[in-house]
């Protein structure tokens, strides 16, 4: 009973849709909250934080896409996976 009940309390599709902020990039985390968000990158998660700086430091700005013919290729310019 309990189940049916959840089940009836879900928001439909339009809300949910209604729900999704239309600016850039779509995170879960708002403009409102980038102050707290720095301020606890910066105390209370400073290793973390200094962890993933050096790994996406080593990242690199313009990868590259390697295909593997066994699993994809390209067809009339867009990438088709096998």
């Amino acid at each position: 009973m309990s189940l049916l009940l959840l089940a009836a309390a879900s928001p439909d599709y339009q809300s949910l849709a209604n729900s999704v902020r239309t600016e850039h990039p779509r995170l879960f985390l708002t403009t409102e909250q980038l102050p707290e968000f720095k301020s606890h990158a910066l105390t209370g998660a400073k290793e973390y934080y200094e962890l993933l700086e050096k790994r996406l430091a080593n990242y690199t700005r313009q990868p590259q896409l390697h295909l593997r013919p066994d699993l994809a290729k390209i067809e009339d310019g867009q990438l088709v996976f096998l």
